[in-house]
Parts: C-alpha cells; structure tokens; sequence
C-alpha cells in the first residue's frame, strides 16, 4: 500500500474515503475501517481499490484493517481536516531552529494535530508507493517539522477544533518545473527546454524492478568511488591552496593557481531534484487520489529567472494538480496572485531581501487566516 497509509493517519471529513493497495491478480482483498468492511478483488495488474463512506469529524480513533494472503493494519486513524503543504518553504527552517524552538518542542503533545512527513525521493517517472510517515505533534518527531506547516496546522486545530493531518511535501530549493507533471510541462511554452533531457534519461533507464535495483547500486558505487577518489581529494587540495594564497598574499609574493574545479558527480539514473517532473514523480503522485481539503504552495526562489512567466507555469501546475486530484480543490500560493486561487502576501513577514520571509509563523497565520476566510467562511 502507498506510505500515506500508516498509523496516526487523519482521513478528510465529508468526503468518500478510498483505500487502494497491490496483491497478486485475482487475489481477494478484505478492508475494514472501524465497523465498515469492504471486499474488492485485485485486477489483472494487481491493483485494487475501495471506497468508504464520508464519516464526520467526531468519529473516534479507527483501525484500518487490509487482509488478503497478507494481512496489514493501521492503528489511531482520526477524522478531520487534511491541507496538502508543498513547494520548498517548509523544507527550509525547523521548529527546533526557531528562536524558542526548545519551548515550542516540550510543550504537552496534540493527539489531534498530526502530520505526513513525506520523503524526498525523486523519480524519473511517476511512483506509486512513495516515502513517508504519520506523526502526533509531539516529540521527538515535531522537532524537524516545518514552522511553517506546524504553525498552519496549529492555527486550524485551534479555531476548527478538530482533528488536523499536514501532509508536508517539500523539498529544498528548486524550480517549479519539478513539481510539475510531464503533460503538465508540455502545454507551456518552451516545453522542449525543460523536457529533452529528462524524456531522454527516461528511455534508458529500466522498466524492469530488478534491472532498476542494479542501475541504482551502480550509481551508489560510483557515488562513493566519486566521493572517496575525487571529492575528498580536492577537498585537501582546496585547503591547501587556500593556506598557500593566504601566506602569499601576507608575504607580498604571487598567489599560487587554484586546483581545477571538481568534477561532477554522477547523475542519479532515476532523476535528480533539480531536474523538470521528478519532485512530482517522487513525491507527488503516491500522493495523488487521498482526499485533501486544500494546498498550500509556497515557492518560486528558484524561478527568479522566470519571474515574468512565473504566474502562468504555477497556473499550470494548479490545474495539473487539480486534474490528478479530480477535484476543483482549494489552492493557497505565496504572493503568487494566481487567477482562481488565494494569495499570501509573504513581505511584511521579514525583510525582503531575504529568499524565505524569517518570520514563518507569522506567514503560516496569514495562510491559515485565508484558508478560515476561503475555505471555511470565517
């Protein structure tokens, strides 16, 4: 089954439930969610799928149950509100970092404030089992959380009071483009900038799992061959040269050559996270299909390059994420003022030269305060 599905997991208020997995074809699936059962039977790919019905926030903690020739079950499901947190803001400054991050951390944990702490694996092409893990706010797991996440879920907890799930997909800094679907980049202009290289790693890459295995454990050896024989080397040498240019310059004599630039480590051959569509294919799509109530986007430091067409590719990405989910669902962007979505403005927050505003609870309040206005009619 897809990482989303864990302990401590919260599934949206009002809306069908699905639960989705892989057996063997053919193989009979029983799925139970509290006092509700289902039976599905897995295709001839060996997908299956169920859907429960919408349950409202006051239903206790639930166990999610999944039996076939395995067994599998999930425990401490709560019901409430689900916001998808993405881009690369969250992935930049954690709780523990802020200035009273010791306080934040040791205050008495919130059962009914949770969050998905999805991994950052890139993928070549769309993944279906995804990376990821269910957390209580509480420690020791809050302490890496983003602030800016924390403090969105903190502030709906609070004025709902219900239970809240973060689903945290961020990653560093880089261009929207990765975060964007192959189709989706296709329709904008240019497209054949961002997509030749990526379509061509594509194809030589293997389709194979353990072909793919073999390819990966390649790449690792010559990833440590390339840390060990080259980086660490010119590592030294870089130290060294900088003792010699310092005496040089103190003794008033030439400043000695500079060792040649280090080469390059060995591409990933399942994609690297700068590269266009592979945030998406690793992070995104196991996602896609588990209800959300709304998104909250919060990038764009890394398409300084394309402010003039930044609206217009971040539109696209709201409809190409939109599509994947099959629904019209709320979209919170950054002072992104993009037409049929809600805009932060993230400069009074902190000094504007700064890439992240440093003041991120005070940006998460905005977010939450437009998410209670637009979402919720408050």
């Amino acid at each position: 089954m897809p990482a989303i599905f864990g302990d401590r997991m919260v599934v949206q208020q009002d809306a069908k439930i699905p639960v989705w997995g892989w057996a063997d074809p053919g193989e009979l699936i029983q799925v139970s969610l509290g006092q509700e059962q289902k039976q599905t039977q897995a295709n001839a790919q060996g997908d299956w799928r169920v859907e429960f019905d919408s349950m409202p926030a006051t239903t206790p903690p639930m166990t999610l149950a999944v039996g076939g020739r395995n067994a599998i079950e999930f425990h401490d499901i709560a019901v409430g509100e689900v916001w998808l947190v993405s881009g690369d803001a969250s992935d930049q400054s954690h709780l523990i970092d802020e200035s009273n991050g010791r306080d934040l951390v040791a205050q008495p944990a919130d059962p009914n404030l949770r969050f998905y702490e999805a991994e950052p694996r890139p993928g070549i092409r769309p993944k279906s089992l995804g990376g990821g893990y269910w957390h209580p706010a509480a420690m020791p797991w809050i302490q890496n959380t983003g602030v800016c996440a924390y403090f969105f879920g903190q502030q709906l907890h609070q004025s709902l009071n219900r239970p809240v799930g973060i689903i945290v997909a961020a990653y560093g800094q880089f261009p929207i483009q990765g975060w964007m679907s192959k189709e989706a980049l296709q329709k904008l202009p240019d497209a054949d900038k961002w997509l030749a290289d990526i379509v061509a790693r594509d194809a030589i890459f293997p389709r194979d799992p353990i072909q793919q295995k073999a390819a990966m454990d390649d790449w690792g050896k010559r990833l440590n061959n390339w840390d060990q024989n080259q980086r660490h080397p010119w590592m030294a040498a870089e130290a060294g040269w900088a003792k010699a240019r310092d005496a040089a310059i103190a003794a008033k004599q030439p400043i000695p050559p500079e060792p040649q630039s280090l080469p390059p480590p060995p591409r990933n051959p399942d994609g690297e996270p700068g590269d266009p569509t592979v945030l998406f294919n690793g992070i995104i799509a196991p996602l896609v299909g588990f209800p959300v109530r709304g998104i909250v986007w919060d990038q764009g430091q890394a398409n300084i390059s394309d402010a003039q067409q930044y609206k217009a590719i971040l539109s696209g990405l709201i409809h190409d994420w939109r599509g994947h989910w099959h629904t019209n669902v709320p979209f919170l962007a950054v002072a992104a003022n993009v037409p049929h979505s809600s805009s932060v403005q993230a400069i009074d927050p902190g000094p504007i030269n700064t890439f992240h505003p440093p003041d991120k609870p005070a940006l998460a309040k905005h977010l939450a305060a437009a998410s209670l206005h637009a979402v919720y009619g408050q």
